[in-house]
C-alpha cells in the first residue's frame, strides 16, 4: 500500500490596484478643453491653484483610460468630478 501526500502552498494573492492621478497642464480654458486628454499629464503638478477656474487633478481607476473617463466631457462636467480641487 502506498501513501501519497500532496503539499500545496496557500499564499494569499494580493491584487494591487494602481490608480493614476492626472494633472491638468494647459492654460486652455475654452469650452471642451478640460475634456481633451492631451491637456492632462500623469506627471508633474497642476498650477490650478494660482491660475483660475481650471481642474487641478483627477484620479482614474486602473483599467480605465483617461479618454474613457473624461473624453468629450464639457468643462463643467470635468470640474464636477472633483469640485473641491479647483480654484473658482
Amino acid at each position: 500500500m502506498a501513501l501519497l501526500f500532496s503539499i500545496q502552498s496557500f499564499e494569499k494573492s494580493e491584487n494591487v490596484v494602481t490608480d493614476t492621478v492626472y494633472y491638468y497642464n494647459s492654460s486652455d480654458t475654452t469650452e471642451g478643453a478640460f475634456g481633451n486628454v492631451s491637456n492632462w499629464s500623469p506627471s508633474g503638478s497642476s498650477s490650478c491653484q494660482s491660475n483660475g477656474a481650471r481642474p487641478c487633478h483627477i484620479l482614474v481607476s486602473e483599467g480605465t483610460s483617461l479618454e474613457e473617463y473624461i473624453g468629450g466631457m464639457s468643462n463643467s462636467q470635468v470640474l464636477a468630478i472633483n469640485p473641491g480641487e479647483r480654484k473658482p
